[in-house]
């Protein structure tokens, strides 16, 4: 906040790494951010009473991840209804499966979307679907992969070579 004269103010932190631009302004520009959890008090100091406020900001610098979601292989199935997803599991981050609308309101249901092993249910012969391994953390997502699911129909057409020849030689 702006501070009225004859008062005064001023930033400061818990690092001496960080530095601001304009310690006196309440809008200035932080830079030397730690990872991790850094504080930065501004402090109000009352000419008159001869006193100071200090409030605390924190700021948890969270390290980029280089983790890489991996939903495994595209499938090609015959006539099932439901299936067994297998994909890889984050170290740090956090992870889910996701699906288009479209799908999920055709019936499609992920069992349990943060289990990387989950089974996803309602399949329909004849249909292709897609399902999405996402990695994630407090800043966003980290790293995506879409494994295709091809669920082709069993054939409908009765196999007929034709009536049985003999052949006398």
């Amino acid at each position: 906040n702006l501070v009225t004269s004859p008062d005064s103010a001023l930033w400061s932190s818990n690092s001496a790494s960080i530095t601001f631009n304009d310690i006196n302004n309440p809008a200035t520009i932080v830079s030397n951010l730690q990872t991790g959890l850094n504080e930065l008090y501004w402090t109000v100091f009352d000419a008159i009473c001869q006193d100071s406020i200090i409030d605390t900001i924190q700021i948890n610098v969270i390290p980029p991840s280089n983790e890489l979601a991996i939903a495994g292989d595209n499938i090609d199935t015959c006539n099932i209804s439901t299936f067994n997803l297998s994909a890889n599991s984050p170290i740090t981050a956090n992870a889910n499966w996701l699906q288009s609308a479209q799908q999920q309101s055709n019936g499609i249901v992920i069992v349990d979307p943060n289990d990387s092993n989950t089974q996803v249910k309602n399949l329909a012969p004849g249909e292709s679907y897609q399902f999405i391994w996402q990695f994630y953390d407090a800043c966003g997502t980290i790293s995506l992969d879409t494994i295709e699911l091809n669920n082709v129909a069993a054939p409908t057409d009765n196999a007929f070579a034709g009536t049985d020849i003999y052949y006398c030689g």
